[in-house]
């Protein structure tokens, strides 16, 4: 039996379900809970709260280890503070170290991962030693499920997170937690901020800026460049930047001194940027600094794949809109760590030989990358649908349970030989997660939260529904008028 120790984790309901489907098993599972947000989502009977300093976690954690016996330490990134000190933490115990992430591969997958994730994932070393091997799979030889449609999960992500941080703003005092939060600005401003990108959304931006880029990539011989989140840790501690400004600077001041001068650049927003950062005012202002005011557009929103389709290039710190581009035989140039950084995948120069000569990726190689890939983290399912939580919990539980996998076998371990304490009481039956938020206990923080912080939100959703389908009805009554 195992005792897997979650820590933070996605917003939702996510946690419970993996939780219980754990639970049914056999093994047991504990929650670690730093504020208000976190108990929302937790089970009473398996939730610890910790209320320390950062620099007391580690200790903490291995006088719980004797108590409690965990084998298994299960995080969300691996770069927050409260994970790398967990991460440390599971060294010195001996304990297995798990990181879950948004899928390598998207949209309708997950990423699980031994040891760390991104720029601290084993999986480029493993897939040089398994190609030297002739481990790596064929096509032929490999049965990759096609990804099951789950639907767009940015409006339930956002619900989440709104019960999440409403929690938050209302019981934080309860908890006086010493750890702060590792988002740069105070959620209230991002509530704020995601209201105001909602109401645009609602009069048609979006739709506007996806028209501007269909025009664009259909007139213009351009390179894609998409912007990563401003708190993306993937900046601060996969790359040599310190701030998106500053990759901008970085990508603008190469294009002008290398590139064609009848080349343009492409500037994306990352679909779940709040907008608290006004980078498209910022890109306007930095391209009239390098003189490229006629050579440079920003879009919030368009159709990623028909854009690599026509761009020349694209560049990246590490996003994995990179890995996408590969797919689409697009060249890419990855600037900081990430896992399909190979000289046969991306571009193996300098950003300025990048805009004069960009090289095609290697689709074999690429075929072999994505078939390792999913023999190695992927799970297919998302954190936020009911949906996909379902099916992503299945897959979820049969990796954490089993120890015996291509990763293992060629990562030397630490054997984890811990005693285990059996679970006492009755399994509690899997309930839909729109049942597991609103327990009894925590009824009336929704009812609270809701009426401040999200009828803009509910507005917003309505509202874009209904100019769907109001937009449905007059282009059905212009082909049909009788």
């Amino acid at each position: 039996m195992q005792h897997f120790l979650f820590l933070q984790v996605p917003h939702g309901p996510f946690v419970n379900e993996l939780e219980v489907g754990l639970e049914t098993l056999g093994h047991k599972t504990t929650r670690l809970l730093f504020n208000a947000g976190d108990w929302l989502y937790s089970q009473p009977d398996s939730a610890i709260f910790y209320r320390g300093s950062i620099e007391d976690l580690n200790s903490w954690l291995q006088d719980q280890q004797v108590k409690q016996s965990f084998t298994d330490i299960v995080v969300y990134g691996d770069c927050r503070a409260i994970h790398r000190c967990a991460k440390q933490a599971a060294t010195q115990l001996g304990c297995r170290f798990w990181v879950l992430e948004e899928g390598y591969l998207r949209p309708s997958w997950v990423t699980l991962e031994r040891y760390g994730a991104n720029g601290h994932s084993k999986l480029p070393e493993l897939f040089q030693v398994s190609s030297l091997q002739n481990n790596v799979v064929s096509d032929e030889s490999i049965d990759i499920p096609a990804p099951s449609n789950f639907g767009k999960s940015q409006r339930y992500i956002m619900l989440w997170a709104i019960l999440y941080y409403g929690c938050r703003l209302y019981f934080d005092f309860l908890f006086r937690s010493k750890i702060r939060t590792h988002r740069p600005n105070p959620f209230i401003y991002e509530f704020a901020s995601w209201h105001i990108k909602l109401a645009k959304k609602l009069f048609g931006r979006d739709y506007r800026h996806r028209k501007i880029c269909r025009r664009f990539i259909r007139e213009e011989k351009f390179f894609f460049v998409p912007l990563q989140l401003v708190e993306d840790s993937q900046i601060e501690v996969h790359s040599q930047f310190d701030s998106i400004y500053e990759f901008i600077d970085h990508i603008l001041d190469s294009f002008v001194r290398n590139a064609n001068p009848n080349h343009k650049l492409l500037f994306k927003g990352h679909p779940l940027d709040s907008e608290l950062i006004n980078y498209r005012k910022y890109i306007i202002t930095a391209a009239k600094r390098f003189g490229l005011e006629n050579r440079v557009t920003y879009i919030h929103d368009g159709v990623v794949p028909n854009i690599l389709d026509h761009a020349m290039g694209t560049v990246t710190v590490n996003s994995t809109v990179g890995l996408q581009a590969i797919h689409h035989r697009c060249p890419v140039m990855c600037i900081g760590s990430s896992i399909y950084n190979h000289s046969e995948l991306t571009f193996s120069g300098t950003l300025d030989q990048f805009w004069v000569n960009p090289s095609t990726p290697d689709n074999e190689k690429y075929r072999k990358f994505r078939n390792f890939l999913h023999q190695e983290c992927l799970v297919a399912g998302g954190f936020y649908r009911t949906n996909a939580i379902k099916e992503v919990v299945a897959g979820l539980v049969e990796k954490l349970t089993c120890t015996s996998n291509t990763t293992n076998s060629l990562v030397e371990e630490t054997s984890c030989q811990m005693d285990c304490h059996t679970l006492e009481g009755t399994h509690k039956a899997v309930l839909s997660p729109i049942k597991k938020v609103l327990h009894l206990p925590t009824l009336l923080i929704p009812i609270v939260t809701i009426p401040v912080l999200s009828v803009p939100f509910f507005v917003s959703v309505v509202g874009i529904r209904l100019r769907a389908h109001i937009k449905a009805r007059i282009k059905k009554w212009r082909r049909n008028p009788s």
